[in-house]
């Protein structure tokens, strides 16, 4: 299992490498900046339309410098870069290997399909380890740039960096069981496609259902469905851990999407 993570990591290596370095300009940017634009924001927030307020002050209460930092936890470009090794690599993970016929002759090796499955969990979880590590330290670098710190201190950067891995872990591994599942009942070509195509309708749309909530009071009692709405950098940046429902609902989630990509790949056909 462990050559065999490796072999998986080497492979995915200049992707993995090209995330982690934009990750870490985009934060280390946004750190920079956000010392510098704090009292201004905080200003600028006043003056916005009602609606647009409570897009952008419901979920971060931009007062102080981790309601400012945590804007960069929820950027679209971060969101963007942060999610595509999850989503990504956990949608071609099984299915890629499908498409290429390579499964089929890499199982014929002394691999059992647990060890198999095992290597890719493994380097899923690396990735999005690394990029939440990237992501803290290069926020932590930024802020040191600017003779500036988080008020929680290291407690702040920490439980930042749980809540990526929460977030994200559940995301890879529901894309891990969407690849599992792709092409399971007969049908042949496209697997990669079809996982991602399943795996984007269910980040996209929880990310709409969060959004719409806070704008929409008919649609708010859905936004416990989203696993966005389990994920509050602000929170995390003052040094407090996520809620006890968000490590049930997202880790649930998460644990659920493995068991389902364990029972779906060890019955899929031999011939596969």
């Amino acid at each position: 299992m462990k050559n065999l993570t490796l072999h998986e990591l080497r492979l995915n290596r200049r992707v993995l490498l090209a995330l982690t370095v934009a990750l870490g300009l985009f934060a280390f940017g946004m750190a920079l900046i956000a010392p510098s634009i704090q009292n201004s924001l905080a200003e600028a927030l006043k003056i916005i339309p009602p609606f647009l307020r409570a897009l952008a002050g419901d979920r971060m209460n931009v007062q102080g410098l981790s309601g400012v930092v945590a804007i960069a936890f929820t950027h679209p470009v971060w969101l963007i870069l942060q999610g595509a090794w999850a989503v990504g690599y956990g949608s071609r993970a099984i299915a890629g290997d499908i498409e290429g016929g390579t499964l089929g002759l890499t199982l014929a090796y002394p691999i059992s399909r647990n060890r198999f499955l095992a290597a890719k969990t493994l380097t899923l979880a690396t990735g999005t380890l690394a990029l939440a590590l990237v992501t803290v330290l290069a926020t932590a670098a930024g802020l040191s740039f600017q003779q500036e710190t988080l008020d929680a201190g290291l407690a702040g950067y920490f439980w930042s960096a749980v809540g990526m891995i929460l977030l994200f872990g559940c995301i890879g591994a529901f894309a891990l069981a969407c690849s599992a599942l792709a092409g399971s009942r007969g049908a042949t070509g496209g697997e990669t496609g079809r996982a991602l195509g399943w795996t984007l309708s269910f980040t996209v749309g929880s990310y709409f259902i969060d959004a719409l909530g806070q704008l929409w009071k008919t649609a708010e009692p859905y936004r416990p469905f989203s696993i966005f709405k389990h994920y509050d950098p602000r929170v995390l940046l003052e040094g407090i851990p996520p809620a006890p429902i968000a490590w049930a609902y997202l880790g649930g989630v998460g644990v659920l999407s493995l068991l389902v990509a364990w029972v779906a790949f060890n019955r899929r056909d031999l011939s596969i």
